[in-house]
């Protein structure tokens, strides 16, 4: 009994992918009148299978409830799962800095101001003394605001 074990990724073939015949027939979509395409984007999609054109929707889950509402098939790009995982990501740092960072960051500018007054009434030189002076005015500001 023996046991073989590699890692193996994959072989990498290289191909031309050149587009030598329209993708999509618009005659074969039955509602396209619907999306009120122009001209130009009537032929971006003819020609590769999307268009991309200005929209009114505020929030990108906004396109997916419309088509939602009217009943209309659901096209998820990546770009749109990478935009979900953007906005997650963001709520999640939002949360972490609410519920954790922020008590931190407060008792860290606490014990700064308190040594930074240390240091001021403790100090032998003018530099010295500045520095903890400006220090105090900086932190002071933080605190109060």
């Amino acid at each position: 009994f023996s046991i073989i074990s590699s890692v193996f990724f994959g072989i990498f073939v290289s191909f031309s992918a050149e587009n030598k015949k329209d993708l999509y027939s618009l005659e074969d979509i039955s509602d396209v009148r619907q999306f009120h395409l122009s001209p130009a984007a009537s032929e971006l999609l003819r020609k590769n299978g999307f268009a991309v054109s200005p929209a009114y929707y505020k929030e990108i889950s906004d396109i997916y409830l419309e088509c939602k509402d009217t009943n209309q098939p659901i096209f998820i790009t990546t770009d749109a799962v990478l935009h979900t995982g953007h906005i997650f990501f963001d709520y999640l740092l939002r949360i972490l800095e609410v519920e954790k960072l922020y008590d931190s960051a407060v008792e860290l500018t606490d014990r700064m101001l308190e040594l930074s007054i240390e240091q001021f009434r403790e100090a032998h030189t003018e530099n010295v003394k500045e520095a903890a002076r400006l220090n105090i005015g900086f932190l002071y500001r933080l605190k109060v605001s």
